[in-house]
């Protein structure tokens, strides 16, 4: 961080000063180096450094920190995280060899960073700071005024450039003076395994309990908790007391089997008496040892985008990680490089791909700003800039990285988020990838070049922008890393995420393999990159949990079973916090259920070929491979949305069903029908390599019954004369159906597969039945399945000709809708997300009042946003939504089921007032920008937007009493990112529900 020359001044080397009433609680030993890191100021290039653990002969055990200013910079420091609940003081020993000035910076919860000196000599000396004015008297960031808002967050102890071009500085027993029993006493648990990764096998092992006293005088402490494993089965455990001296550790072990796979979620409380002190959480998997563990695999097809510990991936069944620097912090000054140390992770046999993306670094934007940096004048010269960057990081990093990426930023399809023409948009990445892929053959000439990498944007547009850089600049590349990601990806309460079937997973893969050919066939097919997220709140055991591991599987099966895809990067290792949502296989150091749920597809599936997918009709999932090197096939098999029997008329040899987790669920003999029960988490039937093929034709033949043949998707009002169902045949076979409404019943075929909607005549028009429940029920078989339409519409006034102008857009002025009713935003629950500190207040930081209206032409929009900060950051299709802006979603049909995201005749469009005016956009089904009739004007306070769609635009045709479903959201953003944005119903900002929107009727 940059600390402003004011501030530096203040931090004068200080005597320890009188420490503050409370107990110093030793919170680092410093015995354990992992966590700390080097922070060597890279906003003033050229520092470096190292941190270690070392033993000193005069202090014992301590971290030390080597310094380098001989290319510059301004300080290197060692930097350690902290959650610090309360403190009056730190306290620390120090001594340095060297003569430079030292000095201390924590940063709290506010992102405040408060600044003190501290003398570093040559022997040790016990430093006491108080956490005020006096120990801390310069202060930046965040709140910045100086006090400290807890809980703290990070502690940097080093020194600045000085006398001593090179040195090294030495810490030892870091202490916060604190009144919080929390800090008082520590409880960590841990395994001898990185990662908490224990293979099977015989015997046990041991996760330690280990109860830490962190005060000079003893204590009588205490552990209690419990183990829940991912089966349902509980055990509780209980240290008894356990007898502390002063700055004592006591370890208690709770043993976990080896014999099989398992994963275990363990909650600990450490007491004091009857006090509970603190509760710590971890987790345990028992994996499969992988096949390939302790060499390189370059056929593997198991890959992370690792963040941090190659022990544990590779434990994983982990082969190969993405890892990467961008080039504005990998070169922060014209030719001051920072390339990372990657000797852990090919000393734990990960090939590395090395990811470079072009962000220019702050020194280069001096010439020109970013949005044109690579288009304006001089931007020869910046190319060549870029090239030099990364012919040097290839030429550091040759002889560990096997593959170096030019990645494609930002938003994986350059023209959305910078506001260009397609056209610029290609041809901009055009001359980041030539000047890269040539630096890469100059610096590493045995290396593979990757890139292109477009995200779910392009694919579900058809790739245009791959194809058109495939054209271009194809024969760059070795590996084209395409990331075919759902829209929307979040497991947690409230979200539907697009799971990987609906999200056309193997289509994509083939539609990528279907380009390479086109374009010559010689690029391999990687999936550099894709995820979806978790809720961090999300117990690890819970529903939530589990579907993301199912997630994980499916989609990594799915991409395998397409011959040609070698590769499958999963995002993320861990981390990527977005908005509450991870992507990683572990969450704070501790591997979550996906953790297991990965190493185990990657030990079935070891050098597996794709054999054949069979079609077992729309729910089932059925995949078969061929595993040469363990002389086993497979079959992966699930089932969406609802339970099925999976009945085989003959096996063709002996199978073995393993569950995902990995454990024997099942036998089956030679010649014996087997039947099979799937869900939404994949199963592997396994079987001798030499019955592949046969069992690829049984499969193929296999009986299907689903708990539900005939699925009623959705129920709704259609009109104001008729509700509708949509109906869907989920089997294989034609299936008779039987559904009624309120006039009575209605038999009706479905042929195999097929959907259908219904239409269902009411005993009077529904805008006469306010509030009423109109009951739906299906029968098929012996199935029933019953739905209840809640009859709650809303006109959707007719806008006759004379409210349009003459002249000009057709848009009625705002006058002529205050003459109708409004749709009122002005209350607390209508502020999502629903969290009371999201920042408003009153109806006086946003509220709204809103117009729908209809003629034979167009649906037509008014709103009157109430908002004093107009802030807009971007008005592009892709980010729109993070300014003060307006959006509508329409459910044309009013068909929305359960199913998570859009259907296919869904659409949403975005309304947003910028630098170079009004701006209307469509966001779905499609991103572009519209030309349809807008107004968008600010008048004090106050925003107002009219919109006029075409009906074409929105895919019906207009009638009288035809009910559509409907919604917006007004986003909110005061300076700072979209805050908060209030809406009619839930279903467009943090998820895309239809079927929460109201039901609007096209009044006469």
């Amino acid at each position: 961080m940059r600390c402003p020359m004011l501030l530096v001044a203040l931090l004068v080397p200080a005597l320890s000063l009188a420490q503050p009433p409370g107990q110093e609680a030793l919170l680092d030993r410093t015995d354990n180096i992992a966590p700390w890191s080097l922070d060597p100021g890279r906003e003033f290039p050229g520092a470096d450094g190292k941190v270690s653990l070392a033993t000193d002969a005069a202090g014992g055990s301590c971290v030390r920190l080597d310094y380098s200013f001989a290319g510059g910079g301004n300080y290197v420091t060692a930097a350690r995280a902290l959650t610090l609940p309360q403190a009056s003081a730190v306290v620390f020993s120090i001594r340095q060899e060297g003569k430079n000035r030292g000095f201390v910076r924590v940063a709290d919860a506010s992102g405040q960073e408060h600044m003190g000196g501290c003398t570093a000599g040559a022997d040790w000396h016990r430093v006491t700071l108080p956490l005020d004015e006096k120990g801390f008297p310069g202060h930046y960031g965040g709140q910045n005024d100086g006090r400290f808002a807890f809980p703290l967050k990070r502690i940097i102890i080093g020194v600045h450039k000085g006398a001593s071009p090179t040195g090294a500085v030495f810490i030892k027993d870091l202490a916060f003076v604190t009144t919080d029993p929390g800090t008082h006493f520590g409880l960590r648990l841990s395994t001898p395994d990185p990662g908490h990764i224990a293979f099977v096998g015989k015997g046990k092992v041991n996760l330690a309990a280990t109860v830490e006293n962190r005060l000079a005088a003893p204590a009588t402490l205490a552990v209690l908790g419990t183990v829940r494993d991912w089966y349902g089965a509980s055990q509780p455990f209980h240290s008894g007391p356990l007898a502390l001296p002063a700055h004592g550790l006591v370890t208690y072990n709770v043993p976990f089997s080896l014999a099989r796979p398992n994963y275990s979620f363990i909650e600990a409380e450490l007491l004091q008496g009857d006090q509970s002190i603190s509760t710590v959480t971890t987790g345990v998997a028992v994996v499969p040892r992988p096949r390939n563990f302790g060499h390189d695999d370059p056929r593997s097809f198991f890959a992370l985008q690792a963040s941090g510990s190659g022990a544990r991936a590779q434990r994983l069944g982990c082969k190969a990680v993405r890892v990467g620097r961008d080039w504005r912090y990998g070169e922060q000054g014209h030719g001051a490089y920072w390339f990372p140390d990657l000797s852990e992770l090919r000393r734990n046999h990960q090939l590395i791909m090395f990811n470079m993306t072009a962000y220019p670094p702050r020194w280069a934007l001096q010439q020109a700003e970013e949005a044109t940096f690579w288009e304006a004048p001089g931007w020869e010269e910046r190319v060549q800039w870029w090239g030099d960057y990364v012919e040097h990081c290839a030429r550091a990093l040759a002889a560990e990285v096997e593959t170096f990426e030019i990645q494609n930023e930002p938003d994986l399809t350059c023209m959305q988020q910078v506001k260009l023409s397609f056209e610029a948009g290609v041809e901009r990445y055009l001359r980041i990838l030539r000047a890269g892929a040539a630096a890469v053959r100059r610096g590493a000439p045995g290396s593979l070049v990757a890139g292109i990498d477009v995200s779910g944007g392009d694919y579900d547009r058809g790739l245009p922008y791959s194809q058109a850089l495939m054209g271009a600049a194809g024969d760059l590349l070795d590996v084209y890393t395409g990331h075919p990601y759902a829209g929307v990806r979040y497991f947690g309460d409230g979200q539907s995420p697009l799971w990987p079937v609906p999200n056309q997973e193997r289509r994509k893969c083939q539609d990528t393999l279907a380009m390479i050919r086109e374009h010559g066939g010689k690029q391999r097919f990687w999936v550099g990159e894709k995820g979806w997220g978790l809720d961090v709140k999300a117990d690890p055991l819970s529903s939530h949990s589990r579907d993301f591991a199912a997630c994980l599987v499916q989609s990594m099966a799915l991409a395998h079973s397409v011959p040609g895809v070698e590769r499958y990067f999963w995002f993320l290792e861990e981390g990527c916090n977005e908005h509450g949502y991870e992507y990683g296989l572990f969450r704070q150091g501790m591997p979550l259920p996906a953790a297991l749920a990965y190493a185990t597809l990657a030990y079935v599936l070891h050098h597996a070929a794709p054999v054949a997918s069979p079609d077992l009709g729309p729910l089932v999932q059925a995949h078969c491979f061929a595993c040469a090197d363990t002389g086993q096939g497979v079959t992966v098999l699930w089932s969406e949305q609802q339970r099925s029997s999976v009945t085989l008329a003959r096996l063709p040899a002996d199978a073995v069903l393993l569950d995902m987790m990995g454990r024997e669920t099942a036998r089956g003999r030679a010649g014996k029908a087997f039947t099979l029960t799937v869900d939404r988490a994949p199963v592997y039937l396994t079987y001798p390599l030499k019955s592949a093929p046969r069992m690829a034709e049984v499969v193929t033949r296999a009986t299907v019954a689903n708990e539900q043949p005939v699925v009623l998707e959705a129920a709704f009002a259609a009109d104001l004369r008729h509700l509708g169902a949509r109906l869907r045949n989920v089997t294989r076979e034609a299936q008779t159906a039987t559904l009624s409404g309120p006039s009575g019943p209605q038999q009706m075929g479905l042929p195999a597969g097929e959907s259908r909607l219904v239409l269902l005549p009411t005993s009077r028009p529904l805008d006469q039945t306010p509030g009423q429940d109109c009951a739906v029920t299906l029968k098929a078989r012996r199935d029933v399945q019953r739905a209840t339409v809640r009859v709650d519409l809303a006109p959707l006034a007719a806008v006759p000709p004379t409210a349009l102008p003459a002249q000009g857009p057709p848009l009625p002025a705002l006058d002529w809708w205050r003459g109708r009713p409004p749709l009122v935003l002005d209350q607390r629950a209508q502020v999502y997300p629903p969290d009371p500190t999201v920042g408003w207040q009153s109806p006086d930081d946003l509220n709204v009042r809103a117009w729908l209206g209809w003629d034979g032409q167009r649906l037509y929009l008014a709103a009157l946003v109430h908002d004093p900060v107009h802030h807009v950051e971007a008005d592009d299709p892709g980010r729109f939504w993070q300014s003060d802006s307006l959006q509508l979603a329409l459910d044309p049909l009013n068909d929305a089921g359960t199913a998570p995201g859009f259907g296919a005749d869904d659409c949403e469009f975005g309304l947003v007032l910028g630098a170079q005016g009004p701006r209307v956009v469509q966001t779905a089904p499609e991103r572009r920008r519209l030309d349809s009739p807008v107004s968008i004007e600010r008048q004090g306070a106050n925003t107002i937007y009219r919109v006029a769609l075409p009906w074409d635009l929105i895919g019906v045709s207009p009638e009288a009493g035809r009910v559509l479903g409907a919604s917006f959201i007004v986003n909110q953003n005061n300076g700072q990112g979209r805050a908060y944005w209030m809406g009619l119903t839930p279903g467009i900002g943090e998820a895309k529900r239809p079927v929460a929107y109201r039901d609007l009727y096209l009044a006469p």
